[in-house]
């Protein structure tokens, strides 16, 4: 019996193995695994910029989750924030993503909902936290009046000078405002709000009134003074009242109370405001957005590599809109077993690197490539995720293409014995027909096979022309259950149909679960407005599948059995194979898919040569060779 003392570790999936060997000949390995789990949980907290809208009227909505954990991080969740009226009925939805929250962190997705389409009322906003569950929730009340709004127009910026403070230090805040409307303005009240997100509260707010003729501009530096903060990331929000009352919400950025360091603190580096500029007790909940439409993507060079090798990964972003953007983050990660070689001048922190991006211009463009190094890890393959996004005190719109994620396969068959199992066959006659084309009925029961699906005796129609004798009516319902499948309209599978380069690529997109989310770019010259371009587009973000030297990809073009199982191959990070001999009479080892139709014709066992290639090693059980 052996004990192991859990306190100084991270909740999670825990694994043990037990390895006997009898010199360097292994005899058996086992695993079983066990759970730490966090000593605190989730909260999450939703507020709009006010309570009260007139018709036409945006409503910003700022979703934060706190992490109050000592020790779990919390990984891959989503808010799905939506509102709905006083008949309960659902009239706007958005999720958002957060790859993780580290302990004591907590995380801001922000929101924009346009009125103009909605009856005066009440209305409800609610944000949900999911993992694999719902984790926590949270709502705000707001009501759309029913009078017109007013005709003021003004244009305002936040700049938080101080990025980072120690616990005393005063937050030096830039705030500017023009007036752009045709009427002066007498009296409009400015007021910069200072949320904590872990408490749910405003801590701490400043105003002043000012009066503005029609183009005038005002720009003015004031000093947030305060007692000790704790450590951690605070928002800080800017609004205008105008004098009917109406409230505008301007910008919001983010500052970071830091611990001190050997008896030093951090320097803000900035002129101090007036002091003139007084702390009053708050008297609402006042946060805030910005419009600015940006997008993202990552790659990688290749999807496999051994220890030793190294990653390179491109980091694209770019402005949808047709105005320029201000100041942005981009940050990926340094993906678990790797360290970094080459950071492209990017700031490399705690298993990240930042590049600050001054600005894009309207429809701009950019991109970072960097490179990581493949470590030591224990397993014989191990996939590793990537997720690039874009950080920005602006107000991020359609925030689905915000971020991008890539995973790639580390391979070290030293690490231990992983099966690579055959999942396709070859015919009586012992060939395996590689210019044959494939039928969506054949398809299913391949990734039937690879998802160990299982397979039921159909006593109905699983579609019209799918009746209960059919050979493959069991894949064909249980890929249709999966989601890897669906129909047409008229209610027919059309099983003996060949499948298409489209279709197929569609089918790995859900195995993978990749989402079709807003196209960044077309790399194929014949796909634009097909059904199916943004998910043939995030498959060959994954280095799946290529196209034809002319650049097209010929998306309704049936698809040989050649191709389908190089693809899938790609999909799961196997092959090709390297092999002496073809287990087909007509597959010569010059045909240009011989070392992928091997990969998935034999049951082998995983073993790399110098450079991470998959050699052939027949798979032994009980000293029988099963090849």
């Amino acid at each position: 019996n052996y004990n192991w003392d859990t306190k100084d570790y991270i909740a999670g999936i825990y694994k043990v193995r037990v390895t006997f060997r009898e010199q360097d000949k292994l005899i058996s390995s086992q695993i079983e695994s066990f759970e730490i789990i966090p000593d605190r949980n989730l909260t999450n907290t939703v507020i709009t910029d006010k309570a009260k809208y007139y018709p036409g009227e945006q409503v910003s909505i700022i979703d934060s989750v706190y992490n109050p954990s000592s020790n779990a991080i919390a990984r891959d969740l989503s808010i799905r924030t939506f509102i709905s009226n006083s008949q309960d009925e659902i009239v706007w939805g958005n999720e958002n993503a957060i790859d993780e929250i580290i302990f004591g962190d907590t995380q801001i997705r922000k929101s924009l909902w346009d009125t103009e389409k909605n009856e005066p009322g009440h209305y409800t906003v609610t944000s949900v936290v999911y993992g694999k569950n719902e984790l926590c929730k949270d709502t705000a009340e707001i009501e759309i009046l029913g009078t017109e709004t007013t005709g003021y127009g003004i244009i305002g910026r936040l700049t938080v000078l101080s990025k980072e403070i120690s616990s005393t230090e005063n937050v030096d805040i830039k705030i500017e405002l023009t007036n752009s409307g045709n009427t002066d303005m007498i009296g409009a009240k400015r007021i910069v709000s200072v949320i904590d997100p872990s408490k749910k509260e405003v801590i701490g707010t400043i105003t002043d009134e000012i009066d503005l003729e029609v183009d005038d501009y005002n720009s003015k530096n004031v000093t947030w003074k305060h007692s000790t903060l704790k450590s951690g990331q605070y928002l800080v929000v800017y609004n205008v009242e105008l004098p009917n009352e109406t409230i505008v919400n301007l910008g919001n950025g983010y500052f970071t109370v830091i611990e001190k360091s050997n008896g030093s603190k951090p320097s803000s580096g900035v002129d101090k405001g007036s002091d003139d500029d007084i702390i009053e007790e708050p008297d609402d909940k006042i946060p805030g957005a910005l419009p600015v439409d940006l997008a993202m993507s990552i790659s990688s060079d290749r999807s496999t590599y051994i220890k030793g090798q190294t990653i390179t990964y491109t980091v694209k972003f770019k402005n949808i809109l047709d105005t320029p953007t201000g100041e942005f983050e981009v940050m990926a990660q340094i993906p678990s077993y790797t360290s970094v070689v080459d950071s492209a001048k990017g700031e490399v922190g705690d298993g990240t690197i930042v590049w600050k991006i001054p600005n894009l211009p309207a429809k701009g463009e950019g991109q970072k490539v960097y490179k990581v190094l493949v470590n030591d890890f224990e397993e014989p393959e191990v996939i590793v995720s990537n997720t690039a996004r874009i950080v920005s005190e602006e107000q991020l719109i359609n925030t689905e293409d915000d971020s991008s994620t890539i995973k790639v396969m580390l391979r070290w068959d030293e690490n231990g014995e992983v099966l690579h199992r055959a999942y396709i066959c070859g015919y009586p006659d012992k060939t395996f027909r590689p210019e044959k084309q494939v039928t969506r009925a054949e398809v299913a029961a391949m990734f039937a096979k690879l998802l160990s699906l299982e397979i039921k005796k159909e006593t109905q129609a699983v579609y019209s022309d799918v009746l209960p004798e059919y050979w493959a009516a069991g894949v064909i319902r249980a890929t249709t259950d999966a989601g890897l499948f669906k129909g047409y309209e008229d209610g027919t599978f059309r099983p003996e149909a060949t499948i298409t380069r489209a279709e197929l690529a569609v089918v790995i997109a859900k195995y993978l679960k990749l989402e079709e989310v807003r196209l960044f770019e077309i790399h194929y010259s014949d796909i634009e407005g097909h059904w199916a371009l943004n998910l043939i587009e995030e498959v060959d973000r994954y280095n799946i599948i290529e196209g034809y030297e002319d650049g097209t990809y010929r998306p309704d073009e049936k698809i040989k059995r050649s191709e389908t199982v190089t693809l899938i191959n790609k999909m799961l990070y196997r092959g090709p194979l390297k092999v002496d001999k073809s287990c087909f009479a007509d597959v010569e080892d010059s045909h240009w898919a011989f070392g992928h139709i091997e990969e998935a014709a034999r049951d082998h066992v995983l073993k790399l040569d110098e450079e991470g290639n998959e050699i052939y090693q027949a798979y032994v059980r009980g000293g029988d060779d099963v090849e």
